[in-house]
């Protein structure tokens, strides 16, 4: 599927370029296509138009361009460049916010981003949140939340900042995909627990959220989420962070950017030994 953008190629005689369409969509199975309707809420005026050879597309506000498919209307794809021209990146956006009191969860966010770095074409945005905004969460396909292990549960600050920063913002950041990490204090200290609060209040907000089934070691998972016990020192508690990320990093990707070479399941994975 080839959005080619080289001067725009002309329709054939007597079809004139739709008004605010960015160029023109050459597919191989052009005769598949039909003309579709808007998309959705957030893009009213976004209109695709089939013709004999093809159909014009308009870019999103994101830079991705999409093209109808079927009689149903439906959308999908993600945009490439033809052979000519320039690429354009399609660009997952991943956010990791994290809440760190001495540093541990400071350190698991690094190795939670180095994970989401493996998978290419994916923006990342690391946040203190102390720093975070309410734009952040906007800006991003899919995020990390972490925070320290307290009483149970995720830290009040954390708490405060979706209570309070993210309040007004509910029923506006439905359908992200999300994941969760935490440090506590000593094995046993309830960080699968906490894990289990920051979802909580994800879900509370329509993320989609998930665990990983994978093994990150031996003896290590990421069910829940990413945990450690202070200092992510353990070679497979670090693992387990990167796996986290990378997982978040894949499905994006797969969701968001409709790239099918990173669907996780079509990798090879590490089941229990």
């Amino acid at each position: 599927m080839v959005f080619d953008r080289a001067g725009n190629p002309p329709p054939r005689a007597g079809q004139e370029r739709p008004p605010g369409c960015s160029g023109f969509c050459t597919v191989a199975a052009a005769g598949a296509l039909t003309r579709v309707g808007p998309v959705g809420d957030d893009f009213p005026d976004w209109l695709l138009q089939a013709t004999a050879g093809g159909c014009w597309f308009r870019l999103d506000p994101r830079g991705r361009g999409f093209f109808g498919i079927g009689l149903s209307g439906r959308w999908g794809g993600r945009l490439l460049i033809g052979e000519d021209c320039e690429e354009a990146e399609t660009m997952g956006k991943v956010l990791i916010l994290y809440d760190s009191a001495t540093g541990n969860t400071a350190r698991m966010a690094e190795l939670v981003a180095e994970g989401v770095s493996e998978i290419a074409g994916t923006e990342l945005r690391l946040r203190d949140l102390a720093a975070a905004t309410a734009d952040d969460v906007h800006w991003c396909d899919g995020l990390a939340v972490g925070s320290p292990t307290n009483m149970g549960v995720l830290s009040w600050k954390m708490k405060r900042f979706w209570d309070e920063t993210m309040g007004p913002h509910w029923m506006k950041v439905d359908g992200k995909i999300a994941c969760a990490f935490s440090s506590s204090g000593g094995w046993g200290g309830g960080s699968e627990m906490a894990c289990l609060s920051l979802l909580t209040v994800l879900i509370n907000f329509g993320f989609l959220v998930f665990g990983v089934t994978d093994y990150a070691g031996k003896l290590t998972t990421a069910h829940y989420g990413a945990i450690a016990v202070r200092q992510p020192r353990e070679e497979e508690v670090q693992a387990a962070c990167r796996l986290l990320g990378r997982r978040l990093a894949e499905w994006v990707a797969l969701l968001i950017d409709r790239r099918d070479e990173e669907n996780p399941c079509s990798k090879p994975r590490r089941a229990v030994e």
